[in-house]
């Protein structure tokens, strides 16, 4: 599964959309085989649900993450 990131809310969590349409929780993210984040929480139950992630560093924005490794 794939993550935009769309913005840096105040409290320094990543809100993204994505290809998945279903509930996650605890997810880990990963840019270039790196764990850069953690979803922790799903906004919406809709068709296109937002998700809310926490980051473990800073220069995330504008990258697209994924949830495997590879």
């Amino acid at each position: 599964m794939f993550f935009k990131i769309i913005l840096e809310t105040s409290r320094g969590n990543l809100l993204l959309s994505g290809d998945s349409k279903k509930p996650l929780e605890r997810v880990p993210l990963f840019l270039k085989g790196e764990k850069v984040a953690e979803i922790f929480e799903t906004i919406g139950r809709v068709e296109e649900p937002f998700y809310l992630a926490k980051p473990l560093r800073k220069d995330l924005k504008g990258k697209v993450l994924s949830s495997s490794r590879s």
